[in-house]
């Protein structure tokens, strides 16, 4: 899979419409048979970075339903997108998210953002899982959550400001 990267601000928007109607026509029956994505996400926008493969992805955080540790390799598993599995060490891929996630058991980190609720089974997640809480994380995980709901406030951005990923 081939991919193009754009930023531009929102002055640039209609430049971009135009590109992607372009690119459309330019790639033809090619990139209906391999779905040619264009995802418009907001400038600030965190990201990881991720080898997957031989090629090196970026996965936009706010995607990222929670993250899963399967022997060597961390599986993120994401909103409307296929998961993405990658080599790595939990610690590793902890250290590239914010806050806004919690390691609630050895081989799961969860997006808070995305949790429906807690309770004594677990996380219930956005896409139907049920994500474990670890006995030993229990008492950290609950009050994690508890003061992620507590801070938990609508994240504006700027409406002129854009951030564009094309995935061909």
């Amino acid at each position: 899979m081939k991919g193009i990267l754009i930023i531009c601000s929102g002055n640039e928007r209609g430049k971009l419409w135009r590109l992607e109607n372009r690119l459309r026509q330019e790639l033809g029956m090619e990139a209906q048979q391999q779905r040619l994505r264009i995802t418009a996400l907001p400038q600030e926008e965190k990201c990881i970075c991720v080898h997957a493969g031989r090629r090196r992805r970026m996965l936009a955080l706010s995607q990222i339903l929670y993250l899963e540790k399967q022997l060597r390799k961390v599986i993120a598993v994401r909103e409307q997108q296929e998961s993405v599995s990658f080599y790595s060490r939990m610690e590793e891929v902890l250290s590239q998210l914010h806050c806004g996630f919690c390691h609630c058991h050895k081989s799961y980190v969860v997006n808070l953002q995305k949790v429906i609720s807690l309770d004594s089974n677990g996380f219930h997640m956005a896409d139907g899982a049920l994500i474990p809480v670890g006995q030993r994380r229990q008492s950290a995980v609950y009050r994690q959550y508890d003061e992620f709901l507590t801070k938990k406030s609508p994240r504006g951005y700027r409406a002129d400001e854009i951030f564009s990923c094309f995935e061909i």
